[in-house]
C-alpha cells in the first residue's frame, strides 16, 4: 500500500483477496477494467478535496458530505453506490477511547474510497488482509469487514469500561473515600455517554442496511451485518448497564460521605451538649462578684471539680437513657 501525502493507501483489488499497490501518480491512470479501486485519503490534506472532485469525479454534494466535520453514523444510498459515515473508538496512544474517530466512505461497484482524519485501525486491518491475500474481493465486502473490525474495538472497549466499573464499585464500598474516585466516576460516566451517542446510531444504521436491499450487499453480507448489529446492540446495552452501575456507585459513595459527615456532626453535638452545662457553671463561678461558694476554702477547687464530674456523669447517663448515644 502506498502512502504519499493526501493518499494514505491505494491499491487495485485482484478479485482473489489480494491487491496491487498504486501510487499517487498511477492512481490517476486507473480504469475500472483493472479491478476494484481501494483508496484511503487524509481529510486534513488540501489535495484531498480536489482529488475527490476532479479525479474521482464525485458530485459536489457528495464531496461536501464526505468532508463534513464530526459526521453522524449513517448510510445513504445514492444511485448504485453507498455514502457511509462510520464511527470507531480512538486507539491512538494517549487518547481516550471515547473520543470517537470518524471514517467516511463512498462505495460503488468499481471503487471503495475512504476518507479519515485520525488513524483508524480498522482500515489498517483490511489493508493487512489484502496484503496477505485473504482480504475482501468486493466493495460491499470491504464495507462489511470495516464494520466488523470497528465493532471488534467497540466490544473490547466496552469490556474494558465494564472492568473499570467493577473496580469503582469495589472501591466505593471500601473504607477509604477520596475525591479521585468521584472524579473517576464522573469521567467514566461521561465516556460511556459519549460512546453511546455514536454507537447507537451506528447500530440503527446497520439495522437499516440489513432490511433495505442494495446491489452492493449480498445475502452473505447481510448475514455478517446481522451479527454486527447484535454485537452493537450488546455494546449499547453494556454501556447503559455501566452507566446505571456507576450511578449506583456514585449514590453509594455519596451516602457513605453523608453518613460519615452525619456521624462526625453527631459526635461534635454530643461533646457540645456535655460541655455546655460545664461552661455555664464555670462561667458563673468565674464572675468577679461577692458570694461565690467556697471562694475562701482550700478545698474549693476540688469540690467544684467533683461537682462538675457528677454533672458530666449525670449527663452521660441521661443521654444513654434517652438513646442519644
Amino acid at each position: 500500500m502506498t502512502s504519499e501525502g493526501y493518499m494514505l493507501q491505494a491499491a487495485v483489488l485482484d478479485g482473489r483477496g489480494g491487491a496491487r499497490a498504486l501510487n499517487a501518480g498511477s492512481i490517476g491512470r486507473w480504469t475500472p477494467d483493472q479491478g476494484l479501486l481501494w483508496a484511503v485519503l487524509d481529510r486534513h490534506e488540501q489535495a484531498t478535496e480536489p482529488w475527490l472532485r476532479d479525479v474521482a469525479a464525485l458530485p459536489e454534494l457528495l464531496v461536501t458530505s464526505i468532508l463534513t466535520e464530526e459526521p453522524r453514523p449513517r448510510c445513504t444510498p445514492i444511485d448504485s453506490g453507498l455514502l457511509v459515515m462510520l464511527r470507531g473508538v480512538n486507539l491512538i496512544p494517549g487518547a481516550e477511547p471515547d473520543d470517537m474517530v470518524a471514517l467516511r466512505g463512498w462505495f460503488d461497484e468499481r471503487r471503495a474510497i475512504l476518507v479519515r482524519g485520525r488513524p483508524v485501525t480498522a482500515v489498517d486491518d483490511v489493508a493487512a488482509a489484502l496484503q496477505e491475500g485473504n482480504g475482501p474481493t468486493r466493495s460491499g465486502e470491504i464495507l462489511v469487514q470495516l464494520l466488523e473490525a470497528l465493532t471488534d474495538r467497540i466490544d473490547d472497549t466496552a469490556a474494558d469500561l465494564s472492568e473499570q466499573a467493577d473496580e469503582i464499585e469495589a472501591k466505593s464500598g471500601a473504607d477509604e473515600i477520596g475525591s479521585a474516585l468521584r472524579v473517576r466516576i464522573a469521567e467514566l460516566r461521561s465516556g460511556c455517554m459519549t460512546m453511546r451517542r455514536h454507537i447507537a446510531p451506528q447500530r440503527d444504521m446497520v439495522g437499516r442496511m440489513i432490511v433495505a436491499p442494495h446491489p452492493l450487499l449480498t445475502d452473505l453480507d447481510r448475514a455478517h451485518l446481522r451479527e454486527v448489529s447484535e454485537r452493537l446492540t450488546h455494546a449499547v446495552e453494556e454501556l447503559d448497564l455501566i452507566r446505571e452501575r456507576l450511578v449506583i456507585a456514585q449514590e453509594q459513595l455519596a451516602a457513605r460521605i453523608n453518613e460519615k459527615l452525619s456521624r462526625n456532626t453527631y459526635r461534635l453535638s454530643v461533646v457540645a451538649c456535655v460541655f455546655l452545662p460545664l461552661s455555664l457553671l464555670t462561667g458563673l463561678l468565674g464572675i468577679n462578684v461577692g458570694g461565690i461558694p467556697l471562694a475562701d476554702s482550700p478545698w474549693g477547687f476540688w469540690v467544684i471539680c467533683a461537682v462538675l464530674l457528677v454533672v458530666v456523669t449525670a449527663e452521660l447517663l441521661f443521654f444513654r437513657r434517652m438513646r442519644w448515644m
